[in-house]
């Protein structure tokens, strides 16, 4: 066993003994694990309305026909810790209701890391001609309500 310790490996320096080595892997294993554990399992993912955010963050055709379907974009803050989860539609006569949902990690150190624009998209379709209403319900930046809207046409056939 003496021979063992005296003896460097390939890449280990002579003057550092085997044991140094396996030491350092350790604690950096050990390391890895606790930022991995912090990150995955001391935080349960919250459901959460999202946070609205684009220029601008509802988009939707100015014109459309009766009992068209077309399609609506809201955009949304993701990424990091932050994964998209449904979004509820709800239309009454010419009233659309969009609300994004998000899944967050409720670590506040490493949640705001990395934001991205996150594009999701919603077919909608009235049922009557007039002036619709589509609104996007959600979260501003600073995490209070938020509603944005947009109109729409609604022709006849």
């Amino acid at each position: 066993m003496d021979l063992l310790a005296t003896v460097p490996g390939p890449d280990v320096p002579k003057h550092q003994s085997p044991w140094s080595r396996i030491v350092a892997v350790s604690l950096l294993a050990v390391s890895l694990l606790t930022v991995v554990t912090a990150c995955s399992f001391l935080t349960s993912p919250k459901r959460e309305v999202s946070k609205l955010f684009g220029t601008p963050p509802l988009e939707a055709p100015p014109t459309v026909k009766v009992d068209e379907t077309f399609v609506v974009t809201v955009g949304t803050i993701g990424g990091g810790h932050i994964m998209t989860d449904d979004t509820e539609v709800r239309v009454s006569g010419l009233v659309a209701e969009i609300t994004p949902y998000d899944h967050v990690e409720q670590s506040r150190v490493v949640r705001h890391q990395l934001s991205i624009l996150v594009h999701r998209t919603v077919r909608l379709r009235f049922a009557s001609p007039g002036l619709a209403t589509i609104r996007a319900i959600g979260q501003g930046l600073d995490g209070q309500r938020a509603t944005v809207e947009t109109h729409v046409v609604v022709c006849s056939q």
